[in-house]
This record gives structure tokens, sequence and C-alpha cells, in this order.
């Protein structure tokens, strides 16, 4: 079987959701294509159900694998799913996303466009209803790239991760890369934002990026994500990127792009933290880490946004700005 994509779904307690990200999927699989659904040991119904979808499109059986193991957690689905990928790249589907039409026609075509990509990423639109039709309700279209690009020079590669480290939009399953960016770099095992942690590694190892600004996931809202109901657990995860990013700040790696990550990842510990303990404490903790660090030079505050700029050199100016900004929707 030639296969170019394989798309690796984890599954863990989704059984409200698993039936219309497989149907989302199913629906519009393509030959080249195959799916790895990872039970990560899920205690519900999940992966009965999941099976049961799988019954109805029997055409697609010889594409579907099933991996089941004991519970390990996301990062380890992931990184078993990649072990077992014969595609050329990989993506990855959260079990209570779905998958918007065109998903695999819009990839193949722009693969065949840009055939030595390794990195080709789209927008996603947020949504919290399905329809009876089985389309989803968006609530908004999650802006994770520019625009249409495929740059062939060193300074547009370069102005395009900036960009990207800028809008810190780490979701892994917003993005299909070559497989090989994955040898000696995994999903970091028993970490939360593991995403933050690994995807800003990968664009560093990535000759080429293809952006499109299609939306092609569907990102369910979730009131029980880990961002809604954070732990003090979050918090050293996230404490543990800042302090990866700040390593590779110093050891001058990435062309300057590790200082963004390094205030990008401060900013959304920030945001957790907002919802752990509340401002004046977020704050606090914010302005301590700064201190922590040494402080950005010059050069390094260039390549920041306006926003992650503000953010750097007042948490609490950007805050009331975020939230000005969020009041006139």
């Amino acid at each position: 079987m030639n296969t170019t994509l394989s798309l690796i779904i984890p599954v863990y307690k989704v059984e409200a959701y698993i039936e219309a990200c497989l149907c989302s999927v199913f629906q519009q699989l393509t030959d080249w294509a195959e799916v790895i659904i990872v039970d990560d040991g899920s205690p519900d119904g999940s992966m009965s159900i999941a099976e049961e979808v799988l019954c109805r499109y029997p055409q697609h059986k010889r594409r579907v694998s099933i991996l089941r193991q004991d519970n390990q957690g996301l990062s380890a689905a992931r990184n078993n799913g990649i072990a077992l990928a014969e595609g050329r790249y990989v993506g990855f589907l959260d079990s209570d996303d779905v998958l918007l039409e065109g998903y695999f026609s819009i990839l193949g075509r722009l693969l065949a466009d840009n055939p030595l990509s390794d990195i080709v990423a789209f927008n996603a639109q947020r949504f919290s209803a399905i329809r009876r039709n089985g389309k989803i309700q968006p609530d908004c279209t999650m802006a994770i790239v520019p625009g249409n690009a495929a740059p062939q020079h060193s300074e547009s590669h370069m102005a395009l991760l900036a960009d990207s480290f800028n809008r810190s939009m780490w979701f892994a399953w917003a993005r299909i890369y070559r497989k090989t960016l994955f040898d000696e770099a995994r999903f970091p095992v028993g970490r939360n934002f593991e995403d933050i942690q690994l995807i800003p590694q990968l664009y560093l190892k990535a000759e080429r990026i293809v952006v499109c600004d299609t939306p092609l996931i569907g990102y369910r809202a979730n009131p029980k994500g880990i961002t809604r109901a954070p732990k003090r657990r979050d918090l050293d995860d996230l404490d543990y990127a800042i302090d990866g990013a700040d390593s590779g700040r110093r050891q001058g790696a990435g062309h300057g792009l590790y200082s963004i990550l390094f205030v990008t990842t401060l900013k959304a510990r920030l945001l957790v933290g907002l919802d752990f303990f509340g401002l004046r404490d977020a704050l606090r903790e914010t302005r301590e880490l700064k201190r922590r660090y040494s402080g950005l030079r010059a050069e390094e505050r260039k390549m920041l946004s306006r926003k992650n700029r503000l953010f750097y050199r007042s948490p609490l100016a950007y805050y009331l700005m975020a939230r000005l900004y969020n009041l006139r929707g």
C-alpha cells in the first residue's frame, strides 16, 4: 500500500464525540491515506463506538489500524501512532474534533504542488455544536496561519517562521508533517501542553513550510479541557517549556526564534494562571518568572509582534487590552 498520509487519532473517554469524529474522517478518506486509531486504555465505550462506526465503512477497513495500549496519556498515544505510521507525512486529529470537508482533497493538491514541503499548516473553525445534517455550527475561524504561501527563499521562510512563532498556535492537529521530522523527536510523555514543547522544534527542523488559510479542522470548544480547569501541574509543565525556550535562546539557536517562544510561552502561562488562581497572583508569578531569566536584548524585542512586545513590557497592560478587545467582540 502506497501511503502518503498517516492520520493518528488517540482515543480516551470520548464516547460522546467519537462517532462524529470518525464519520468526518471515513466520509472522505482517500486511498492514499491511512488512519491509526490509538486506544489509550479508554475505560468507557469509546472504542466500541469506534468499531461500530468502522463497520459502516467496510471499504476503508484495510486502511484503518487500531492500536491498543494501557493508559499512558496523549503524548505516548501520538508517539506510538507515529512509530506505526507508514505514510510519508503524519497528521493528528483529537477524537473530540472533526475533519472539515476537503481535508484530504485540499492537502492532496498542496502536496502535489509542493512535493518538497516538510510541513503543511492550515486554519481551523472553532465550534460547540453539530447540526442535524452532521455539519458543524462554527463559532469563529481560528487564524493559525496568515494566508496562502509556499516560501521559496530563505528570507520569506524566516518571515513565515517569525509569524508562526508570534502567533504561537502550536496545535499539533493544525498541520501535517514529513515523518522524518520526528526522527529523534517525540511528544514529551507525562506532560501537558506537549504541543508547545515539540511543534516549534519541528518548525526549526523544516526547510519548506506551506500554509493554507482554508479551515480543514473543526475544533470543539470542550468545557472539560485543560485550560478550563487547570492544575498546578499544568503551570509546572509550562514552566518546564519556558525553561527550554530560554535555554535555546541563551545558546543562540533558532535565529532568535527561541526568544519569541520564550515570551509567548510566558504569556500562555499567565493566561492559564488566570483560571488557576486569579489575576493578582497570576501577574505576580509572571513578574517573578521574568526576573528569574535575563531580559530580552533590543534585537530580540524587535522580533516580537506588537501584542507580544506589549505583553513583555507590561503583562497587566496586555491583559487589560485583551479584555477590552474581547468585550468589544
